[in-house]
């Protein structure tokens, strides 16, 4: 397979889920965030770096916070996730490649709301920033979450988010990664696709 080894085991105290995984280098120590308290309110640029610090202490070499990092919301039909976009997304930037170059992590940092130029929607983009704090990677989600059950919830991400157009495989110094985001893990052709472009290890943040 092009992803050996185990999912990181149960999240503790420490904010993250630790597990090793097997790309071509060998196995490599990765640590995986998980929301905080604070982020359905909101959080700021910066959301997610207490996280990754305490990960890139406890050894992981390999950081991958949670979609949607900096901000979700029951109800965000209004303009909430452009305004967000507008005003952080390219400080939360700058703050995850100064993260990851300050701990030497190759840092999968989360989605966050991308401004989209064609529409008053945004993209649900997933960056990666190589040890040396440089982007290598952006990917925008590609499967939205659109749903309507008789009688149930309704849900239309489609409402606020553009889809992406294309699938990334990010050529980090750990291996080369395969990128997806949530719902995108209902489309094996995807993974199909990264895996012929050459992923040896996938990510699907959530």
């Amino acid at each position: 397979t092009h992803q050996e080894g185990r999912r990181c085991g149960p999240q503790g105290d420490e904010g993250h889920a630790r597990g090793r995984c097997r790309a071509a280098a060998g196995p490599v120590d990765a640590a995986a965030g998980r929301p905080e308290a604070s982020h359905r309110r909101g959080a700021a640029p910066g959301a997610g770096a207490g996280q990754g610090a305490r990960a890139a202490a406890a050894g992981a070499k390999l950081v991958v916070l949670p979609e949607n990092v900096l901000y979700v919301a029951d109800d965000d039909g209004d303009d909430t996730k452009r305004r967000i976009a507008e005003a952080w997304f390219d400080a939360a930037l700058t703050r995850m490649a100064a993260l990851a170059r300050a701990h030497h992590l190759t840092l999968v940092a989360g989605t966050c709301p991308e401004p989209d130029p064609a529409s008053r929607r945004v993209f649900n983009t997933l960056v990666v920033f190589g040890p040396d704090g440089a982007e290598i990677a952006r990917y925008r989600k590609v499967h939205l979450f659109d749903i309507a059950l008789a009688n149930g919830p309704t849900h239309r991400e489609s409402d606020t988010v553009s889809p992406g157009a294309e699938s990334i495989v990010a050529p980090s110094a750990l291996g080369a990664i395969g990128l997806s985001v949530c719902y995108d893990v209902r489309f094996p052709e995807l993974y199909r696709t990264l895996v012929a472009r050459g992923a040896e290890m996938l990510v699907d943040d959530r």
